[in-house]
């Protein structure tokens, strides 16, 4: 079977690839948005947490949602034509959806883990 912190960490880094995609190719209306040294940080950071969420690891889970919650309300907050793009925010919502599930599976996970080594005990 398949863990739900597994799917979570496929899917939130297919979706990085695809913010990176969609940052390139102009998914904005047509313009870049500023590619800046920020982007230098960013990176390192959620690859980082997404190794984190793959091995199970509740602080790096709960890290990678704060991160990405801060960093979408900032983002809404800075820019206030962002909030008014619908699939921008759709997207925001799917990402905000797997790191909630990653979190979720990872400490599920230790639950389990617990529970099982109590019964063993």
């Amino acid at each position: 079977m398949v863990s739900l912190a597994l799917v979570s960490v496929a899917a939130s880094g297919l979706l990085v690839l695809g913010s990176v995609l969609a940052t390139l190719t102009g998914f904005s209306g047509g313009a870049l948005p500023r590619l800046g040294p920020e982007l230098l940080v960013d990176a390192p950071v959620l690859a980082g947490l997404l190794f984190g969420l793959h091995r199970r690891n509740r602080p790096a889970a709960l890290a990678l949602f704060v991160y990405v919650l801060a960093s979408r309300v900032w983002a809404w907050i800075s820019e206030p034509s962002y909030v008014s793009d619908s699939k921008l925010i759709m997207f925001d919502l799917v990402v905000f959806g797997a790191t909630f599930f990653g979190m979720v599976g990872a400490f599920k996970h230790h639950r389990e883990l617990r529970q099982a080594v109590d019964r063993v005990a």
